[in-house]
Formats: structure tokens, C-alpha cells, sequence
């Protein structure tokens, strides 16, 4: 994990409580002008607080300064509330993955924005 840090093309944003403790994050893979969403994680505490929304606006817009023209990621299927949130900030369901996830075995949804 620590030499994908170290990589140019690898961005992270944190939103950190006062003691340190870390609420959410959002991990971005960005190569010539597109944009993969990695990961995005919420506290399980800090949950339906319109965090992980905040987050993703701020990196959005933060990648969008770098030339960014199409944005993707996948979601499992099942993942409800961040397929919502993904809805909300523009993402279109692009395609799905049969089996692309194990533990259970389940369907990834690919998303894209375009911008």
C-alpha cells in the first residue's frame, strides 16, 4: 500500500476528526485525462452524515483542476447507499462485471461521468 502513495498518478483525500481519528477517505487513480475512483470509506460511526457526499464533491473538484474528462468506478451491487451517492453526483451506470467481486461472489456495476 505505502508504494502506491509514492506514485504520481495516485491521489488521496482524508477528512480527520479533531483527536486524529480519520472519518472518511477517498483514493483516485488518475491517468492522462480520466479518473478511477479506487476506494471511498466512511466511518462505520460517522455513517449518514453526509460525509462520503462531501468528500467526493471536494475531490471531484479538486481532479477536475488537472484536465479530468471522464470519470469511472465499480460498485458492488448490493452497495445501495453508494450507489445513491454516485447517482447523485452524476455517475451513469456504464456496464456491469459478472462475478467481478469475491467474498461473496457478486456483479460490479461500472459507473462513469462524463465531464
Amino acid at each position: 500500500m505505502t508504494a502506491a502513495f509514492s506514485q504520481p498518478a495516485f491521489h488521496a483525500y482524508g477528512l480527520v476528526e479533531g483527536n486524529g481519528v480519520l472519518l472518511a477517505y477517498i483514493t483516485l487513480y488518475h491517468i492522462a485525462d480520466e479518473l478511477e475512483i479506487i476506494n471511498i470509506a466512511v466511518h462505520p460511526d460517522a455513517r449518514q452524515q453526509g460525509l462520503g457526499g462531501c468528500l467526493l464533491d471536494y475531490a471531484l473538484r479538486e481532479e477536475t483542476k488537472l484536465g479530468i474528462l471522464a470519470m469511472f468506478l465499480e460498485v458492488r451491487t448490493s452497495n445501495t447507499p453508494a450507489i445513491r451517492l454516485y447517482e447523485r453526483a452524476g455517475f451513469r451506470l456504464a456496464g456491469r462485471r459478472r462475478s467481478y467481486y469475491t467474498a461473496p461472489v457478486e456483479d460490479g456495476l461500472v459507473y462513469e461521468k462524463r465531464l
